[in-house]
């Protein structure tokens, strides 16, 4: 997606959402970038949104060294160099 987003890319994110819905999926959009990018995905119906207009990814242990933890208790507490079970 660039800055200014044109009318046939929100036609096919429509399309794409439209496609998720008729197989009751959620729809997460990816490499939002700019205000533009993101009201263009909300636009479309996306459901959730991701991208460096939001945060840069930052290391698990960087996140949970911030605190994160406290504000979002249900995520399981994992100590650096402990792998998570799968």
């Amino acid at each position: 997606l660039q800055d200014a987003v044109d009318l046939g890319t929100i036609a096919v994110m429509r399309a794409i959402v439209g496609l998720a819905r008729s197989l009751q999926l959620s729809v997460t959009c990816e490499g939002i970038s700019s205000q533009a990018e993101k009201s263009a995905a909300l636009q479309a119906g996306c459901d959730y949104l991701q991208g460096f207009f939001f945060g840069k990814p930052i290391p698990l242990r960087d996140l949970l060294h911030s605190g994160m933890h406290a504000i979002m208790p249900d995520m399981p507490a994992v100590r650096a160099g402990q792998r998570g079970s799968r």
